[in-house]
This record gives structure tokens, sequence and C-alpha cells, in this order.
């Protein structure tokens, strides 16, 4: 029987999680399926929505945007902390280099650096993707 993974992607553009959809289904989704692990994605187009389908599900990783509507993504994750346990990820523009440390000058994000497993700068490309999906999926 395959395990499945479960991910939310959470961001008010359009554009942007088109691009995530596509880089998860190109570069994580095979990678998993080798392994047989069965990747269900979820898209949230913004922040309440979000915050809806965490209520409504257990996921293993959230990726958040924390420049979409309210809550952002920093503000989900305090919202979350402790009440569920997933490996969360913030994707913004004010994150200015991807990895395991915060680079930003965005005090909220800072202060809240804990509560994140990884941080994805946007705009983002596919060697980002490379170095995530070997950081959060072990891939």
């Amino acid at each position: 029987m395959n395990k499945t993974l479960t991910v939310l992607l959470a961001d008010d553009n359009e554009i942007i999680r088109t691009f995530g959809e596509n880089a998860i289904s190109s570069l994580v989704t095979p990678a998993l399926k080798e392994k047989g692990i069965v990747l269900q994605l979820d898209i949230a187009q913004n922040g309440a929505e979000a915050r809806d389908m965490i209520n409504k599900r257990q996921y293993d990783v959230c990726i958040l945007d924390n420049q979409m509507g309210k809550p952002t993504g920093v503000e989900l994750a305090k919202e979350i902390e402790g009440k569920q346990h997933p490996r969360l990820v913030l994707w913004s523009g004010e994150i200015k280099e991807t990895g395991r440390i915060a680079m930003t000058q965005d005090p909220s994000i800072t202060a809240a650096a804990h509560l994140f497993a990884y941080f994805l700068s946007k705009p983002c490309n596919m060697k980002y993707f490379v170095e995530f999906r070997k950081e959060i999926f072990g891939q």
C-alpha cells in the first residue's frame, strides 16, 4: 500500500501558484512516486481558504505565501502552532535567499522564523525547488 504525503500550497497570485504547482508536479511527485509515496497537493487561493483547509485536514507540508491576504503565511503559522505539526515552508518576496535560515529584513518573518522548516524566495526558479525538494522531502 502506498503512503500518501499531503501538501498545501497557499498563494494569492495565480501565476506564482501555477509555477509552484508545476514545480511540485514535475520535481517532487516523480521522486516520491519512485519510493511508493503518493503526493496529494491541495491549493489555496488566499489565507482564509488556507486556514479553512488546514482546519479540515492534517497536512504533512504547508507552503505558505507571506504576502497573501489575511492571514499572511506568518500569521497562519502562528495560528496553527501547537494544533498541527506540518513542516511549514514560508514563500515570500521578502526572503533574500532560499534555505533553512530566513535571510530577510522583515521583522515579522525574523520573529517567527522558528516556526518554519524552510524558506523559499520569490521570484523562485527550478534550482531553488530542487534544493527545497531535497531538504523537505529528502529526495
